[in-house]
């Protein structure tokens, strides 16, 4: 029970943080994201690699949230959320799902699929 409260400590402190420095950089910077991101990828240097290794994991993630729920059409919305939103929809969603059944990680993890770990 205590890891499962770090944990979603852990989620609620990092989405704050995420949600202060997405408004931060909105308000410096607009809605160029997208622009910086690919920029920064196209150049070849550290950024570049941070922000492919980044892209992998968005996406990873991704389709992990599409697989635990048997690839349904919500499944990929969700799946797009996660990696179109990043941290912002990504933490919150983990919270939820650790929330919604109730720290069962094997429910987390697996979703739909939970039953393949018996």
């Amino acid at each position: 029970m205590i890891n499962m409260m770090l944990f979603r400590s852990f989620l609620v402190l990092f989405w704050l943080a995420v949600l202060i420095i997405s408004i931060h950089a909105f308000r410096s910077d607009g809605l160029i994201a997208g622009e910086v991101f690919i920029g920064d990828i196209m150049n070849g240097l550290w950024r570049s690699q941070f922000n492919t290794d980044f892209l992998a994991h968005l996406l990873l993630l991704g389709l992990w949230a599409s697989w635990r729920q048997n690839f349904s059409p919500a499944s990929w919305f969700i799946g797009s959320l996660c990696v179109l939103g990043g941290g912002l929809f990504s933490l919150a969603y983990l919270l939820l799902l650790s929330i919604t059944h109730q720290g069962n990680i094997t429910k987390i993890l697996l979703g739909k699929r939970h039953h393949l770990a018996n």
